[in-house]
């Protein structure tokens, strides 16, 4: 990778008031965590708890171990939380492509993401 965009750990937490823009699944969000895409593609490592996540229209339930990728260009989101109220995760992002901006970015904000490839489910596919 020439530029690494972005690594670390996160911390997604059940919310009072969860961010509800732009939901295209008809689900019960009850998560911190804000429905967005990137110009890179994004690693999730599931370190503890567990979530049902939204990834394009996928809806996926995650658990620790778990690895999740969303490439650039697929809105991702948080929609609930398992047990215990949160999930730790590790998450590394790739080289920026594309407009190569760096962050969450929202269609309202920054336009209609634009994918570069297909999602698949490397468990089923």
């Amino acid at each position: 990778w020439e530029r690494l965009a972005t690594s670390g750990m996160h911390t997604i937490k059940t919310s009072d008031n969860p961010p509800k823009a732009n939901m295209p699944y008809d689900r019960e969000k009850t998560s911190n965590l804000d429905r967005h895409y990137h110009d890179y593609d994004e690693y999730w490592a599931i370190l503890e708890g567990g979530a049902k996540l939204a990834v394009g229209n996928e809806i996926l339930d995650v658990e620790s171990g778990d690895c999740l990728i969303t490439p650039q260009g697929w809105h991702q989101d948080c929609i609930s939380l398992k047990d215990h109220g949160q999930m730790r995760l590790a998450w590394l992002s790739s080289t920026p492509r594309g407009k190569q901006r760096v962050g969450h970015l929202h269609d309202d904000t920054h336009g209609a993401p634009e994918p570069t490839i297909p999602l698949s489910r490397g468990r089923d596919a």
